[in-house]
């Protein structure tokens, strides 16, 4: 059985969606294959060559967007041109998010044009530029490991990331089973070797996070 990680590269390559849990995955890259299977009998990579054809395709991209649209999908790319083009003053009147709040800026859940769902990252007025676009890069590199939500956009001006929602961190988990302030909150063995996993996939990437509690 492929891995989380070797599923949505997979996916990423026909140009699918890679959010999701595993089952979803195996779901998607199924119905992908029938599809082909039915409409064209080539290979990925052959299509791919004939999509390329004729030249490298040129990227646009403003001087605040940094992340290049590949991998997306149409609904992605749609709502990427609204949410990653966003001004700070238009993202704090549309979603009454300051972005003051937290150590670095705060995360919330957006709604694009789609109906689709993302989380943004606004950092605070004063981080750099070089920073944010460090971080952003770190997060793509954990993201091919399937350790982090996929980096959707980067506006390095109005200093803001989007990125895919998670359906549920560890965080949300707990707070779900254990409701009670006072309630014991014992970690499961499968979640305790999940964060270990993760630990050593961010060595193995070369991305140090300082955040190592969990909770």
């Amino acid at each position: 059985m492929p891995t989380v990680v070797q599923l949505k590269q997979q996916l990423s390559n026909l140009g699918l969606s890679t959010s999701g849990l595993k089952a979803d995955l195996v779901s998607r890259l199924a119905d992908a294959s029938a599809s082909t299977s039915v409409g064209d009998s080539s290979s990925p990579s052959l299509r791919k060559k004939r999509r390329t054809k004729g030249g490298a395709k040129k990227s646009s991209s403003s001087s605040s967007s940094v992340q290049s649209m590949d991998g997306l999908t149409a609904n992605e790319k749609k709502d990427m041109k609204d949410l990653s083009t966003l001004t700070r003053s238009q993202i704090e009147a549309r979603f009454e998010i300051s972005g003051k709040a937290g150590k670095e800026g705060t995360t919330f859940i957006a709604t694009g044009k789609s109906g689709q769902e993302y989380a943004i990252k606004l950092f605070k007025a004063t981080k750099s530029k070089a920073k944010l676009s460090k971080e952003a890069d770190c997060q793509k590199m954990a993201a091919e490991r399937g350790i982090s939500p996929r980096v959707m956009g980067v506006n390095t001006t109005h200093k803001f990331i989007v990125m895919e929602r998670l359906e549920e961190t560890i965080v949300d988990l707990m707070r779900r089973r254990y409701p009670g302030k006072e309630q014991e909150k014992p970690l499961e063995v499968a979640h305790q070797e999940r964060i270990i996993e993760i630990c050593e996939q961010l060595d193995a990437a070369g991305v140090l996070h300082n955040d190592g509690n969990p909770l």
